[in-house]
């Protein structure tokens, strides 16, 4: 129980790193010529929701791995 309370405490961490690397991410395709889109904000959005995602799965990720192992046939 104490490994899932750590990676649930990573993935805390992780979120907002995660919005913030996918913020510069979307930040340097601007720089490199492309044309924005949508706002700053809702790039962040976006990446939080990513995040979040990130969170989950790190949290649950042993679960995910039995699971993908038996629907895959390993």
């Amino acid at each position: 129980m104490k490994f899932y309370i750590r990676r649930a405490v990573a993935g805390v961490i992780a979120v907002p790193v995660v919005a913030g690397l996918y913020t510069f991410a979307y930040l340097w395709l601007i720089i490199a010529g492309g044309e924005p889109t949508v706002s700053s904000e809702e790039v962040f959005n976006n990446g939080l929701w990513l995040g979040g995602l990130v969170a989950v799965m790190l949290t649950f990720s042993p679960q995910v791995s039995k699971f993908l192992n038996r629907v895959v046939g390993e």
